[in-house]
């Protein structure tokens, strides 16, 4: 679970406010998952994280491709 650590946000050092973090995502971070049904991935992840006094609003961008396999037919697609 090495990997996963360059995902984590220290929320409990950052002030009140709005924060941007950017991530890059691949096909290593969904090997740490042993079921993972995503094969191949190549993300960005754009997080604008929203500290308030009782409550975190994340907003989410996520744009790139995933493959993955059909859990119907076992064919693959994008």
């Amino acid at each position: 679970m090495n990997r996963l650590k360059s995902f984590s946000i220290p929320f409990t050092s950052l002030k009140n406010g709005k924060h941007q973090f950017d991530f890059k995502i691949d096909d290593s971070v969904f090997k740490e998952f042993e079921y993972s049904p995503i094969q191949r991935a190549t993300l960005e992840v754009e997080l604008e994280f929203n500290k308030q006094e009782t409550m975190f609003v994340l907003d989410f961008v996520i744009k790139g491709e995933v493959e993955l396999t059909c859990d119907r037919c076992n064919e693959l697609y994008l």
